[in-house]
């Protein structure tokens, strides 16, 4: 992916619209549910790149292996995980998420990704309380009850 003029930076860096944020504290507060926030520690390591990026590693690297390859800058690294510092590492930890997200059930129901800001997810349990979910890249709040965290 190249980052080229004109290209839609929410494509690039997913984040919660404040809205949204607003809409999971007032649910939170209606709804009498606890409000918890988080953070994925070393999220976008856990990113699978969608295509095949490359890179000839820092020569500060080359020099500290003692490889004579690798200091002449004649070496090449296929990277299969995102890493810090990449233009698409939180929109590849976005979609790694949004899969797991996806599939996840619990009681029989499934999480709901919102139409209208993909960086929320619904799930309506049995007793009719709606733990709410919302991402900003890797930091995530989340409206529930402490007995859907059991």
């Amino acid at each position: 992916m190249r980052l080229c003029t004109g290209t839609f930076w929410q494509k690039l860096f997913p984040t919660i619209r404040k809205m949204s944020v607003r809409m999971i504290c007032a649910m939170s507060a209606r709804l009498n549910l606890a409000l918890f926030s988080f953070d994925f520690k070393n999220a976008f390591l856990n990113a699978t790149l969608g295509e095949p990026e490359h890179l000839i590693p820092p020569r500060e690297f080359a020099m500290l292996s003692g490889d004579p390859e690798l200091a002449n800058g004649s070496f090449i690294s296929k990277l299969v995980k995102a890493i810090h510092g990449m233009m698409q590492c939180s929109l590849e930890w976005s979609n790694t998420l949004a899969k797991v997200l996806d599939r996840f059930e619990f009681e029989g129901t499934k999480l709901k990704r919102l139409l209208a800001d993909r960086c929320v997810w619904v799930w309506r349990n049995q007793n009719g309380k709606m733990p709410t979910m919302g991402t900003h890249v890797d930091d995530t709040s989340m409206g529930c009850n402490h007995q859907d965290l059991q």
